[in-house]
């Protein structure tokens, strides 16, 4: 397992919540540190390493109690109501911009395969008249 350890300041304070599906904890939160040098190559690995990794926080938080997660807000809503929203909200952006980048990845598609055929009707003429010079040098 890797270890990074970021030092530096809470920008705004953790949020706590849990999973309704299966009560997993899932905090937010956004940590200002120093500028390091950093070459371009690195960061997109670094950020590829941390997509792909479980992340593990070692300070202990404590979490939302089952009391504050039933309790009703002011607006007459749980915090599961509410968390199911947000997740349920979170899912939709997901889906409509996966959907975006599959459309612009089938334009590419298309756009591919339209270079095909006009380079494949541009190289018929030439095969000819390549047959043709090949013909005429050993005769």
């Amino acid at each position: 397992m890797n270890k990074v350890v970021l030092i530096g300041r809470l920008t705004n304070d953790p949020e706590l919540k849990f999973l309704p599906s299966n009560g997993t904890a899932n905090c937010t939160l956004t940590l200002a540190v120093d500028k390091y040098n950093i070459k371009y190559g690195q960061i997109e690995a670094i950020e590829k390493a941390l997509k792909e990794s479980d992340i593990t926080i070692e300070p202990n938080i404590k979490p939302i109690s089952y009391e504050e997660r039933v309790q009703s807000s002011g607006d007459g809503s749980s915090y599961a109501e509410k968390e199911a929203m947000r997740l349920t909200e979170f899912k939709i952006k997901r889906v409509a911009e996966k959907r975006l980048e599959k459309e612009k990845l089938l334009e590419q598609i298309d756009q591919i395969e339209l270079d095909y055929i006009y380079i494949k009707y541009a190289i018929e003429p030439i095969k000819g008249i390549f047959k043709e010079l090949l013909k005429m040098n050993y005769e």
